[in-house]
C-alpha cells in the first residue's frame, strides 16, 4: 500500500524516505483517495 502525505517542509525535512511515520489529523482537513485514485471520505467509504 502507498500513501502521500504532503506537509510543509519542516515536518517533510525530518523524515527519511522508506521510514515508518505516524500521522493524526482532523478528518475534515484531508483528502483520501484509493489505488484508481477515486477519493473516498476518512471512514472509508466512496464519495460520488
Amino acid at each position: 500500500q502507498k500513501v502521500v502525505i504532503r506537509t510543509d517542509p519542516q515536518d517533510a525535512n525530518s523524515a527519511k524516505i522508506g521510514e515508518k511515520i505516524s500521522f493524526g489529523a482532523n478528518p475534515n482537513k484531508y483528502l483520501v483517495f484509493d489505488a484508481n485514485g477515486k477519493r473516498i471520505d476518512a471512514k472509508g467509504k466512496g464519495k460520488d
